[in-house]
């Protein structure tokens, strides 16, 4: 009941007067990805002084959106051609009535300046093709049809997964939304009693509840198909970490239109609206501590002096291995924080295609391919936003997972391990032709799969932009190129060790939006403790 006790130390007063000289903010926000921008304006919207700095020039970290000209003008008009990619969010799940991104935007007033549409997905694995119906009973029926020896064994898997999903998320209708775990011997006991197969399986592996109903290797890759949005590596993952994903199933996943980079501009503008500052271009260069409490940042603008900046409390959602050694000063860090960066581990990277076509593409905007030779998931976002491309073409993104020994090996002639260095971009490196001709190999491979779903896709192509590990590491600051935040053998709690420093992002909580956001939300509650409920009521 008292949850996580490795960091234990009292919330700060964030409403108190300043009584030291100079400027003081309550809150400074590191990073302004959406698990960052989710704690500011909850912070915000509690009537405290938020600050939020940004390295990149825009918000959002892998939630943003990003506009390329072609060279070649229409045949037909002569008109140019502009399109727009997206830099890695694309399907969203917690946009449902009463789900948790959803209910976030609407405790902030933003949830109804935008459309949101549901995505349908395909499966493409080993020559079967099969469209997921929007109704879960009957894509169970869909999979039980194509294999009816396990039948019996998907109608009972999915069974149990859907009240494990419903236990999970039972709580957030009391804290804004946002799901939790009860606080009390009394609730905790009660949730026991009324979700028994949820305690039971939570912490267990994600592959024995799977193995638990059904003995088909080939039956389980279709149940789990959806690893990828969580990990390269599902042997790590447990129940609690998988059974969400099943709300793309049960509540389906949504795309803004006009684009992810829409998700944080919107969280920008009530942030301000409340009096908060998001700072793009203004990179902090250390975490100012007194005594083992963070009592500030220090900042950067582009080619600007470093400045501090003083604040009660700090929220980082950068890279958490780089906010544990490059940010924090080692010589006031408590033996806590060095022990906890020890167990650190870069996540999957992965490698980007992203793709002007010709022509117009009639299949969902999410496929899922994969057979012998490996797998890409395959986005068009102008299947259902006709803003991402001019009339008469397409936008296709490909991605495909990269193990983390993998990635390593990108930074080899780079002089680096991929941690971050003072060459944050590796210019030289990245010009060079070894480096261009490997992302080149890696992206043709991804072409290659993608023709198994869009068998004409390469005489489309009008022009096409690869990323590497590199690439991400460039834009995101992340460690080892990583795509999903910050691993561990453990859940890393939201608390630091350090005193008043407070984590957000996929290090707590996971990848992907919908976690993000409940690890803003969470980081938020550890400054002001019953925000969440407070507000709800």
């Amino acid at each position: 009941a008292a949850g996580d006790t490795r960091h234990v130390w009292p919330s700060p007063d964030l409403h108190a007067s300043s009584t030291a000289a100079g400027e003081v903010v309550d809150v400074a926000v590191i990073g302004a990805g959406i698990g960052g921008l989710t704690a500011a304006a909850l912070l915000a919207d509690a009537g405290l002084r938020v600050e939020v700095f940004e390295q990149h020039e825009v918000p959002g970290g892998f939630a943003h959106t990003w506009l390329r000209r072609a060279r070649a003008c229409d045949p037909e008009n002569g008109a140019s051609l502009a399109f727009r990619f997206d830099a890695g969010v694309h399907d969203v799940s917690g946009w449902h009535p009463g789900g948790t991104v959803r209910s976030v935007f609407e405790r902030l007033g933003i949830a109804h300046e935008d459309e949101w549409v549901r995505l349908d997905h395909r499966y493409v694995f080993d020559g079967r093709a099969i469209d997921v119906p929007r109704d879960w009973r009957a894509w169970v029926e869909r999979l039980a049809a194509e294999f009816p020896h396990e039948a019996a064994g998907l109608r009972a898997l999915f069974a149990d997964i859907h009240a494990i999903h419903e236990a999970m998320f039972s709580t957030a209708a009391e804290r804004g939304g946002i799901p939790g775990t009860p606080g009390t011997p009394q609730a905790l006991l009660a949730f026991a009693r009324r979700h028994p197969l949820a305690v039971t399986w939570l912490d267990r592996p994600w592959q024995d509840l799977v193995a638990h109903h059904l003995r088909d290797s080939a039956v389980q890759a279709w149940v789990c198909a959806l690893a990828g949005y969580l990990s390269d590596d599902i042997t790590r993952l447990r129940v609690r970490d998988f059974v969400p994903l099943f709300g793309y199933y049960f509540n389906g996943g949504y795309y803004p239109l006009g684009g992810s980079g829409l998700i944080a501009q919107r969280l920008v503008e009530a942030i301000e609206a409340r009096g908060g500052r998001v700072h793009l271009r203004t990179a902090v260069t250390r975490i100012v501590t007194a005594q083992g409490t963070a009592t500030g940042v220090v900042v950067r603008r582009r080619n600007g002096p470093e400045q501090t900046v003083r604040a009660r409390a700090v929220v980082t959602n950068a890279d958490l291995r780089q906010s544990l050694t490059r940010l924090l000063p080692q010589d006031d860090a408590p033996p806590e924080a060095r022990i906890a960066e020890a167990h650190l581990q870069a996540s999957c990277s992965a490698i980007g295609v992203n793709l002007a076509v010709k022509g117009t593409l009639d299949m969902p905007p999410v496929v899922h391919v994969a057979d012998a030779s490996g797998a890409v998931s395959i986005v068009i976002p102008s299947r259902v936003d006709p803003g991402c491309a001019p009339a008469g073409y397409s936008t296709v993104e490909l991605l495909a997972l990269m193990r983390p020994d993998e990635a390593h090996t990108w930074f080899a002639d780079a002089s680096t391990d991929g941690n971050l260095t003072e060459d944050h971009d590796h210019r030289a490196y990245r010009r060079s032709a070894p480096y261009l001709a490997r992302k080149q190999a890696a992206g043709d491979r991804l072409i290659a799969l993608a023709r198994l779903a869009i068998p004409d896709l390469e005489q489309r192509i009008l022009f096409r932009t690869d990323a590497s590990p590199l690439t991400f590491q460039r834009y995101a600051w992340t460690s080892g190129g990583g795509i999903y935040g910050t691993r561990s053998d453990g859940m890393i709690p939201t608390k630091s060790a350090v005193r008043n420093l407070v984590v957000a992002g996929a290090a707590t909580h996971g990848p992907g939006i919908e976690a993000v956001v409940i690890s803003g939300a969470f980081a938020a509650e550890a400054l002001v403790p019953g925000l969440l409920a407070r507000t709800a009521a």
